[in-house]
């Protein structure tokens, strides 16, 4: 419980550090980062709401949640990694998917949702390159 205390704060720190960036600068790649913001703290509310009701419930959303919050940073990693854009990139985060729908066994809505998001966020940057 003290570690999800303490979780719960540095999300909020991470929350209102980040805030800021979104809101100056709507490029397609913001766009897509933002609405998973918001999912992923969405997510993490469901989480907080669970955290006594259905542990199962609360633990799965965390880790969905957190994944997508840090997804910004998996990117600058990936193309450092591996170079710009690329079909390397869309690998990465379809197994990052795959691993969720492994270890629950299943697709769950909160992983089709973040997938869904994520697919159309690059379909909108995809379309704006060039």
């Amino acid at each position: 419980m003290k570690v999800g205390k303490i979780g719960f704060l540095i999300y909020i720190g991470f929350l209102l550090s980040t805030l800021p960036l979104y809101f100056k600068e709507f490029a397609p790649l913001s766009i897509m980062v933002f609405s998973q913001l918001v999912f992923g703290s969405i997510l993490i509310g469901l989480a907080y709401y669970n955290r006594r009701k259905d542990t199962n419930k609360h633990k799965a959303n965390i880790m969905l949640g957190s994944f997508l919050l840090i997804q910004p940073a998996w990117d600058r990693a990936v193309g450092h990694l591996f170079g710009d854009f690329g079909l390397t990139w869309i690998l990465f985060f379809i197994l990052g998917y795959g691993l969720f729908i492994w270890y629950h066994k299943k697709l769950k809505w909160q992983i089709a949702v973040g997938f869904l998001i994520w697919a159309a966020g690059l379909a909108n940057v995809i379309s704006h390159m060039g």
